[in-house]
């Protein structure tokens, strides 16, 4: 809460500046000559809080928008594995003379 003073030399400009307060929003919170204590509750401003959500809903597609599109243009990945030679059966690998020890 910003707190402001102000000083007036008489009282009808006390009255005066206390009027053109009211008039600009603050509520008379206590009036005893020669003082008097004026508050303008925070306020939410409708036309800010309908821009930020705008600003806020726009801004959150553009990634999630950027997004979708990349995931659309990237191609899939695939991996062949193969043997590059045809094993041999077990009993014919005994047989030819290749063992599995030599093969490691």
């Amino acid at each position: 809460m910003s707190a402001q003073t102000i000083e007036v030399a008489t009282l009808s400009e006390l009255d005066a500046r206390i009027h053109w307060y009211q008039a600009e929003g603050f509520g008379l919170r206590w009036y005893q000559p020669p003082l008097a204590m004026l508050v303008r509750a925070k306020r939410l401003s409708a036309g800010w809080l309908i821009f930020w959500l705008l600003v806020g809903w726009i801004l959150i597609w553009i990634p999630l928008f950027i997004y979708l599109i990349l995931f659309a243009v990237a191609k899939d990945e695939l991996v062949t594995i193969r043997i590059s030679e045809q094993p041999l059966p077990m009993e014919l690998a005994v047989v030819h003379g290749k063992s599995e020890d030599a093969a490691a």
